[in-house]
């Protein structure tokens, strides 16, 4: 017998664990970076990508940076 596990039992102990919701909003962007590899640069620009969404870019300057966690809602 499968027995299913409510948020209640998962958002109690060490774990790490958080729920929201998040309400639409307009989308935020930044510059393609210009440090990004020449071939990735050409393969947005071919797609028609002339910018990353701002937490594109936040990520890829983190991770240029050092390490990084990524986590993201469902949409």
């Amino acid at each position: 017998m499968t027995s299913l596990v409510g948020w209640d039992d998962l958002l109690v102990g060490d774990e790490l664990a958080h729920l929201t919701v998040e309400p639409a909003r307009e989308a935020r962007t930044a510059p393609v970076p210009a440090e990004l590899h020449p071939a990735v640069r050409d393969a947005l620009e071919r797609r028609g990508i002339p910018e990353l969404y701002a937490h594109q870019a936040q990520a890829y300057a983190a991770a240029r940076d050092g390490n990084v966690i990524v986590t993201t809602g469902t949409a």
